[in-house]
């Protein structure tokens, strides 16, 4: 598909067209100072956009005077809509150059590839705009909100909170040790508990997570060659699994990734799975208090973000809910429906959607 030619023109991407994109991706990318600037390059995005499990992606760009000058990414996933197979796709990593912004190029570029994935064969489209973008998608793309993600921090080490934030490092260590101590984390496993970290997921933690998947009426398939793909082969992978059995019944898995937010070192809960939520607390508090053994580094807090309605008791972990007013980046889940049920889509109780679902860690 493209466009008639113009100053601007618009079109799906070529296979000629790879390196240039990556190349201004690459430019773009170190000047908004993202964290995966320093990582970017041709492995990442063949990984991203080409060896993903449906091996699909929808990727469009503007060219001004024969240059790339904006992008608009969309890969395709396979999901699970009331038991049926469904592809969506989930627009990220959209930009325009410098040289453009404040022309309405951006606008244009959205309203040329909103137009091609309608036209693409996909079910749905959702996304997770910023505040820059989220204006275009919901007035002129005919994105609808379905949910900001429930946020939680679990402190671990509140004199790396406080010093990642004043700088005053005597104050912090005063303070945060003082925190530490009325927050003290307390934990004691069973003889018939057993807590496990991994770097790779089998059969039996694939099915844990389909099934818990499979009981929500949408969701991302997450079977072991999703997760494979998402938490192992990434190119710059900093990812584990802790998984939580009971009686040699596998119970409850997380995925972790050793990142670092708010200045401080932190784990990200990126995916879960779990039979009841008790077993998911479980794990979390044994997480919390082993920490640094199973992610060989000294986080100071646990991020987690999601659409599930299945968790309702997470602060009895230790949590702490994030106020939307007070979180630097809240997770804004947009859908824009094609084919598939709308009313089922717009319910953010049918939803399952995690970090994971999300491109930025």
């Amino acid at each position: 598909m493209e466009s008639a030619p113009s100053a601007l023109t618009f079109s799906t991407i070529s296979n000629a067209d790879v390196d240039e994109l990556i190349k201004l991706q690459k430019k773009i990318l170190t000047e908004g100072e993202s964290h995966i600037a320093e990582q970017f390059g041709k492995p990442y995005w063949e990984w991203q956009y080409r060896q993903l499990p449906a091996h699909y992606s929808e990727v469009f760009i503007c060219k001004s005077k024969e240059e790339i000058a904006g992008y608009y990414h969309a890969p395709v996933y396979e999901m699970q809509v009331n038991g049926e197979k469904k592809f969506f796709a989930v627009v990220q990593d959209v930009a325009v150059s410098d040289k453009l912004r404040g022309q309405g190029v951006f606008r244009k570029l959205a309203e040329f590839a909103t137009e091609g994935l309608i036209h693409s064969g996909i079910d749905a489209v959702y996304t997770y705009p910023n505040d820059k973008s989220i204006k275009t998608f919901l007035k002129y793309n005919g994105y609808q909100k379905i949910y900001t993600y429930d946020s939680f921090l679990l402190p671990l080490d509140f004199r790396k909170l406080i010093r990642a934030k004043i700088d005053f490092p005597l104050l912090g260590n005063i303070t945060g040790s003082i925190l530490n101590l009325f927050f003290m984390k307390r934990f004691k496993a069973s003889a018939h508990e057993r807590f496990s970290v991994l770097k790779n997921a089998d059969e039996s933690i694939a099915r844990l997570f389909q099934k818990f998947a499979g009981s929500f009426p949408v969701s991302r398939k997450r079977d072991l060659n999703y997760l494979k793909w998402r938490y192992e082969q990434r190119p710059d992978s900093n990812y584990f699994y802790l998984t939580y059995s009971e009686q040699n019944q596998l119970k409850a898995v997380a995925v972790f990734k050793k990142d670092i937010m708010l200045n401080a070192e932190a784990l990200l809960l990126m995916d879960f799975t779990f039979t009841e939520e008790k077993h998911l607390h479980r794990l979390l508090k044994y997480a919390a208090v082993s920490a640094v053994s199973i992610s060989a580094g000294r986080p100071a807090f646990i991020f987690m973000a999601y659409c599930c309605h299945r968790i309702r008791q997470i602060t009895k972990a230790g949590f702490f809910k994030v106020p939307e007013r007070l979180n630097p980046r809240p997770v804004h889940l947009l859908v824009k429906n094609i084919s598939s049920e709308e009313q089922l889509l717009l319910q953010p109780e049918n939803w399952l959607a995690t970090l994971g679902d999300w491109d930025v860690f």
